[in-house]
C-alpha cells in the first residue's frame, strides 16, 4: 500500500507504524517533494497480520489533501482494508470520524 502526499503544508507531522517501527517526519516549508508512505516490502506483497497505522497531523488551521496513486488490497485468509478518519479533539477527548473504508 502506498500513499502520496502533494506538500503544500508547513509543519506536517507523519507518524507510522508497522510491526513495531516507528517512523516520524516533520516537514517545513522548504521541502518540496511529496512524501511516499508505503509499507514494508512494498510492492511485493505484505505478509498477512500485518498492521500499519498512518497517524498524519497538518499544523492548526490547514488543509490536508490525500491522493492514494496506487492501492493493492490483497485477499487472504484475513482480510484486507483501509480506513481514512478524521480525528477531532472535543471537549479534552480525541474522536475519530470515518471519512472513507
Amino acid at each position: 500500500m502506498m500513499f502520496l502526499l502533494p506538500l503544500f503544508l508547513l509543519y506536517l507531522e507523519i507518524n507510522g507504524q508497522c510491526f513495531d517501527k516507528k517512523q516520524l517526519k516533520t516537514m517545513n516549508e522548504t521541502d518540496d517533494e511529496p512524501i511516499i508512505l508505503k509499507n514494508p516490502g512494498y510492492p511485493e506483497k505484505h505478509r498477512e497480520s500485518i498492521d500499519c497505522d498512518w497517524i498524519i497531523k497538518p499544523p492548526p488551521n490547514h488543509q490536508l489533501t490525500l491522493s492514494i496513486d496506487n492501492l493493492q488490497l490483497h485477499i487472504s485468509r484475513s482480510s484486507s482494508y483501509m480506513h481514512v478518519n478524521e480525528i477531532l479533539s472535543v471537549n479534552g477527548s480525541e474522536v475519530e470520524i470515518p471519512i472513507a473504508r
